[in-house]
């Protein structure tokens, strides 16, 4: 069994107008060791819109890692995408049926609040330029996780973010808000996560 962690940088939040300009995925196997398996990063040049939205972010003091004179070497949009998307299919093995009865595979993927924010923002990208990103939309959240561990057992940081889980499960801490860094530290909050589950069974 294949899960997939991702994890976007935007430009912003919305799924119409704004910009995925960092990504990285990591392949691991099942719970509860998660072995890592392959793993890509893959930063895209924003458009001349996106530099003006980051732009506007950074001076508001929200912080990214985006910075103009470090991102020379940069996929272009349509190819950066069709790379991720070329990711997911090499690991999908969940065998789906389209309405027109059709016979594919999707990706099962993992990450923290991707139910919500990641798995959105990636489809209106695929379809806003046309490429199909094999990703089942029944994912496993780590934001999710920590909810129910929180509600059932009364564990848990007050701040639900990575950080928190982080800070809480003694993780070390890495760059905050980069793609690479927030999916490895999200990987060892599931194990933790998994624990919990485990030792309530």
């Amino acid at each position: 069994m294949n899960i997939v962690w991702f994890d976007l940088e935007t430009t912003g939040l919305s799924f119409t107008a704004d910009e995925i300009i960092q990504v990285a995925a990591i392949a691991t196997g099942p719970a509860p060791k998660f072995k890592v398996r392959e793993k890509i990063e893959i930063k895209i040049k924003p458009t001349e819109a996106g530099v003006g939205r980051l732009k506007r972010l950074v001076a508001s003091g929200f912080e990214t890692v985006w910075d103009e004179q470090t991102w020379e070497k940069v996929w272009e949009r349509e190819p950066g995408l069709q790379r991720l998307a070329n990711f997911f299919k090499r690991h999908a093995d969940i065998r789906t049926v389209s309405k027109r009865g059709r016979l594919y595979k999707t990706c099962r993927v993992a990450g923290h609040n991707i139910s919500k924010f990641d798995i959105p923002m990636l489809f209106a990208h695929g379809k806003r330029y046309d490429i199909f990103m094999p990703v089942n939309p029944i994912a496993l959240d780590t934001f999710q996780m920590a909810c129910a561990a929180k509600i059932l057992f009364r564990v848990g940081p007050d701040k639900l973010t990575i950080e928190g889980l982080c800070n809480y499960y003694h993780i070390e801490v890495g760059q905050l808000h980069d793609a690479l860094a927030d999916v490895m530290m999200n990987i060892e909050i599931a194990r933790e996560l998994v624990k919990e589950f485990a030792e309530w069974e």
